[in-house]
């Protein structure tokens, strides 16, 4: 009886390990990075390392496969590997959206052309062409539909300011309102910042 009561526990659990992520992402402050690039040491939001790790480079897009099991990425994610590293500072980005992904987490990924960073309140230098991504757990935070479907719309994005493995940092939002259009930008200026 012990026997299968522990089978039936071990199996019920298994969902909601499956699950852990998915709702939202945890952050561990250990993180095993087996492949990627280490999360660099950031002692506050004045720390030169912080515009030294912006990078200058958009993403290649993800194969299907990898936005398939995004949900199982992030289980695996917030179990501390291969994981986001929390800087426990909050982070407020404006950009061009020029690149959005939905995947399976349920997620929505948006890749900024910066215009401009803050950290805690101080803003970051960004010298030439700087990105950022902005990921959304779309199972605790909803965005207006305006913000990926219109063409490189000019958004604002604040939330968690944390490393990702991949080599980049990200902005999590954290509640609903955390992304928005940028107020009064109009089409042309969005297309001054893609042609710097």
């Amino acid at each position: 009886m012990k026997a299968s009561l522990g089978k039936l526990i071990l199996l019920a659990g298994i969902p909601i390990l499956a699950c852990v992520g998915c709702i939202r992402p945890l952050y561990s402050d250990h993180q095993i990075v087996i492949c990627g690039k280490q999360p660099p040491k950031i002692c506050g939001p004045c720390d030169p390392a912080i515009e030294a790790n912006l990078t200058t480079n958009l993403w290649a897009p993800q194969p299907f496969l990898g936005s398939a099991v995004e949900a199982v990425t992030v289980t695996i994610k917030s179990s501390g590997i291969q994981g986001w590293k929390n800087y426990h500072m909050n982070a407020c980005a404006t950009g061009v959206a020029v690149q959005r992904k939905f995947t399976s987490g349920p997620n929505l990924t948006i890749d900024l052309h910066l215009q401009s960073l803050i950290v805690q309140g101080v803003p970051i230098p960004l010298r030439g062409t700087r990105y950022m991504r902005v990921v959304i757990f779309l199972a605790t935070t909803s965005v207006a539909s305006a913000v990926y479907e219109r063409t490189n719309p000019v958004i604002v994005a604040q939330g968690k300011f944390t490393w990702n493995r991949d080599g980049w940092f990200e902005i999590h939002p954290q509640k609903t309102g955390d992304v928005k259009l940028a107020p009064d930008i109009t089409a042309s200026k969005a297309e001054e910042v893609l042609s710097r």
